[in-house]
């Protein structure tokens, strides 16, 4: 979603069974970030599709298995946690970088489960819950033991950077047209990388070697996975299967 409106007129892009999509292009040169995990709205569930950039297919990951909610990688790309949605409620899941050994990550006695943050070393899941009246936190490790509170204030500060503030991407209106910007610095200096009416549906990503940005377009009919260099050139669309997409999340 676009985030507050800003000074001349832009908005600041803030926080925050087996189908195969049509990828209309790709990039030969992605040393880093080979993938993209997304969730797909297929009624009456959600599923994660993976995005092989290098090969240009796109699959589901959840297969049906379970309604698949935020994909967040693991720090070595190995691993994507997710929110599940089943039996009434929403629960931790995970599974390798290809859909193999899915598993819940807390069988009981943290309420409803949200928003999970790896821990630095990958061994385990900060999460929010909401298991009765109020909201709190938890950490857990991966194979369900070490399940214990934390301060839900403290949450707040694991949860990742929502941009770079030195290279923070704004899409809108200036100078005449539409297009993506790059502000540098919080300045009021500003970087057409490309002209284009497309709305964004949530915050754009940076490739990991912050080469490329990719994001995902809006309209009231359809979305889609584009890309672009970090210099505005070579700008194209990865998807044209046309199905609902959300929660962008680009392999470390």
């Amino acid at each position: 979603m676009m985030g507050p409106c800003l000074q001349r007129g832009l908005w600041g892009i803030g926080l925050n069974g087996l189908l195969i999509a049509v990828v209309l292009a790709f990039s030969p040169l992605l040393p880093a970030g080979r993938y993209l995990a997304y969730n797909v709205w297929l009624n009456p569930q959600q599923e994660i599709y993976l995005l092989d950039l290098q090969r240009g297919l796109a699959h589901s990951l959840t297969q049906g298995r379970v309604s698949a909610g935020r994909p967040v990688w693991s720090p070595d790309g190995r691993q994507i946690a997710f929110e599940g949605r089943d039996r009434g409620g929403s629960t931790l899941y995970v599974m390798d970088q290809f859909g193999k050994n899915l598993r819940r990550v807390v069988e009981q006695g943290a309420g409803n489960q949200y928003t999970p943050v790896w821990f630095v070393d990958g061994s385990g899941l900060y999460f929010r819950s909401v298991p009765g009246d109020g909201e709190v936190a938890f950490r857990v490790n991966l194979d369900g033991t070490g399940l214990a509170p934390i301060d839900v204030y403290n949450y707040e500060y694991l949860l990742p950077h929502e941009y770079d503030p030195t290279r923070f991407l704004m899409a809108g209106y200036h100078d005449g047209s539409e297009g993506i910007f790059l502000a540098r610095d919080q300045t009021d200096r500003l970087e057409r990388l490309v002209t284009t009416s497309l709305l964004f549906r949530e915050h754009p990503q940076w490739s990991p070697d912050g080469r490329q940005i990719a994001f995902i377009s809006w309209d009231s009919q359809k979305t889609e996975v584009y890309v672009l260099n970090a210099d505005g050139s070579d700008f194209r669309a990865l998807t044209g299967d046309g199905v609902l997409k959300g929660n962008l999340s680009w392999q470390p």
